[in-house]
């Protein structure tokens, strides 16, 4: 069953312009529709499913040919910011992959509590478990901004992974270092405090032996849950680290004025982290 989305799939190339891409077209079709523009916006378009697709771990190594044939069982969706993609109860039955934009996915529990599963950005790839489980699904997926996301149907994907074994091994392989990476992030969440998190996702960005640093944190809804935090909560977070002095942080970019610094409060923080004085946070919730 297709996702129920108000997000309706939209593909620029209408049944004319797909013809233009057969080998028996005649020549001065092709001219006209060269001088129209349509055919280049066509190849465009094929362009860019073939590259969103290829920059996922899954189709990473396809060839252009596998990833034309999989553009062609592709349901674009264009997101606005705050759009949803598909709901809460929805049957989703398919493959979704994050071509442009971020979105995320939260449970709802009562009519003002929410729980924030995680961002997904360009090259992300999520509803795996739908392949095999037409159950609802029972998560909400929505945007964190404008964003393009493609859905495969899981039959029709199914039927190409049939016909191109290699390719489905990939996509076995791919699927299961990503089984890892969300356990490993679980545990993440689970044993690590707010701050630590925070500040371990700081310290992946610090170039190596640098005195000073200067960091983009982007869209704080993005960042927080990615955190897996409440933007809320990231605010607090912020705030304390700015008292310290460890941080200059303006609009959306970071600055740390002193790396050695914030290595010491960092390794402190982790150290404390691991013992009775400072507890794991909980579970992100949003509250409406």
């Amino acid at each position: 069953m297709n996702a129920q989305s108000t997000a309706h799939p939209h593909n620029p190339a209408d049944s004319t312009v797909t013809a233009t891409v057969e080998a028996t077209m005649p020549s001065t079709r092709k001219q006209r529709l060269l001088s129209s523009g349509l055919l280049t916006k066509f190849q465009e378009y094929q362009d860019f499913l073939r590259e969103a697709l290829r920059q996922t771990m899954a189709f990473r190594q396809s060839s252009d040919a596998e990833l034309d044939m999989l553009s062609a069982i592709c349901e674009p969706h264009h997101l606005v910011k705050d759009e949803i993609l598909f709901r809460q109860g929805n049957h989703i039955h398919g493959l979704y992959i994050v071509a442009r934009g971020a979105v995320f996915l939260q449970v709802q529990h009562s009519k003002t509590r929410k729980h924030l599963y995680g961002a997904f950005h360009a090259g992300d790839v999520f509803g795996e478990s739908s392949l095999h489980d037409e159950s609802p699904c029972p998560l909400e997926c929505r945007a964190l901004e404008d964003s393009v996301v493609l859905r495969i149907p899981a039959d029709k994907l199914l039927q190409f992974l049939h016909s191109q074994p290699a390719l489905a091994i990939q996509v076995i392989l791919s699927m299961s270092r990503r089984i890892d990476k969300l356990v490993s992030q679980l545990s993440d969440f689970k044993v690590h405090a707010v701050e630590d998190r925070f500040l371990s996702w700081v310290a992946r960005r610090i170039p190596k032996n640098a005195d000073s640093a200067g960091i983009q944190l982007g869209v704080k809804r993005i960042l927080a849950a990615e955190l897996g935090v409440t933007a809320e909560t990231l605010s607090r977070l912020q705030r304390k680290l700015k008292e310290t002095n460890l941080v200059i942080i303006k609009g959306r970019n970071l600055f740390i004025p002193n790396c050695k610094a914030f290595w010491d409060y960092f390794l402190r923080s982790t150290q404390q982290g691991s013992g009775a004085e400072k507890t794991p946070a909980p579970a992100p919730a949003l509250d409406h």
